[in-house]
């Protein structure tokens, strides 16, 4: 009982990493948007960002 319980938490931790690891990117990608939308940014800026 104990060994299913851990195992489903891991997976259950596992997907949350996973979820916020997308929410991450996601919200660095779109602040790299929006830098790039001001300050006009070259493709040099876009490689350093990421």
């Amino acid at each position: 009982f104990i060994l299913t319980t851990v195992h489903r938490l891991h997976r259950l931790y596992r997907c949350y990493n996973t979820v916020i690891c997308i929410i991450l990117l996601q919200k660095r990608h779109l602040a790299s948007q929006s830098q790039i939308m001001e300050h006009g940014a070259g493709d040099d800026d876009v490689a350093h960002l990421l």
